[in-house]
């Protein structure tokens, strides 16, 4: 649940990510800024459009499928996972599958074993439909 608070002290939960938003022009230098200042309290992520997640150092999206592949018996070569931004950035490292979208940035085409069309042009589905059918590029 998503919920305004005026005090973080009056908060009686885990906290697993902030999220803040910044003029998307400004977000890369803010983004290095802060990897400088807290990135061994927190680690600092873009998540597009001039977002940034702060989050629990090895708490990612990886981290999260990593578990639920414990607890299902699944296996990285039966698992696909598309990422446009740096929060996506392990996520698309960790399985067969790993696919960036067209608009992704470089550093996740860079770390995806494939790339796929953009979001405005159906990249995610049209990526599945050529897996389920074992076409190339994903055989």
């Amino acid at each position: 649940m998503l919920k305004r608070v005026p005090h973080f002290e009056n908060i009686d939960d885990d906290i697993f990510k902030f999220s803040i938003s910044f003029p998307a022009e400004h977000c890369s230098a803010l983004l290095s800024h802060l990897k400088n200042a807290i990135g061994s309290f927190v680690t600092p992520v873009s998540s597009g459009h001039g977002d940034i997640d702060l989050i629990i150092p090895g708490l990612h999206k990886a981290s999260g499928i990593k578990l639920l592949q414990k607890q299902w018996g699944i296996n990285d070569e039966e698992c696909a996972a598309f990422g446009d931004s740096g929060n996506d950035l392990e996520m698309v490292s960790a399985v067969k599958y790993g696919v960036a979208m067209d608009n992704a940035q470089e550093s996740i085409k860079q770390a995806a074993a494939h790339i796929t069309q953009s979001n405005n042009e159906e990249g995610v589905l049209n990526a599945i439909d050529s897996i389920l059918k074992c076409e190339k590029p994903f055989v």
